[in-house]
């Protein structure tokens, strides 16, 4: 494997982790609601929902700056290896949907808490 090539990695897996993230993110969520309804009354949002909301915004700020890293090493005018492009081009919306799944965490966070163990079926 090229140098080019290993130093462009890191960008690629970081995004991966970042989807990866997004997806444990949604499927908690989704977890969350169903074990609300189960219950018939409000249960706060655990901890697990904020670490995997600011995990997909973290890994794709660190595959931006790994991308960057990578750029200082590259002679003017050469173009990054596959795996940095693919990786930056996929962190950057990764990046906006991250910042949304922390705001949306903390949005439905601020609506439960006046409402935690109160019962909501008839």
């Amino acid at each position: 494997m090229k140098p080019k090539q290993r130093r462009a990695i890191p960008v690629l897996l970081l995004s991966c982790l970042a989807i990866a993230c997004l997806v444990v993110w949604g499927r908690q969520g989704n977890a969350l609601d169903d074990r609300t309804s189960a219950a018939c009354r409000w249960l706060a949002v655990p901890w697990s929902i904020y670490a995997t909301a600011y995990g997909v915004a973290l890994s794709a700020v660190a595959a931006i700056a790994a991308y960057v890293w990578d750029a200082r090493y590259r002679a003017p005018g050469e173009l990054p290896a596959w795996p940095a492009a693919l990786g930056v081009v996929l962190a950057v919306p990764l990046l906006v949907l991250g910042a949304g799944a922390v705001w949306l965490t903390y949005d439905e966070a601020a609506d439960v808490a006046g409402k935690v163990g109160h019962n909501f079926c008839m």
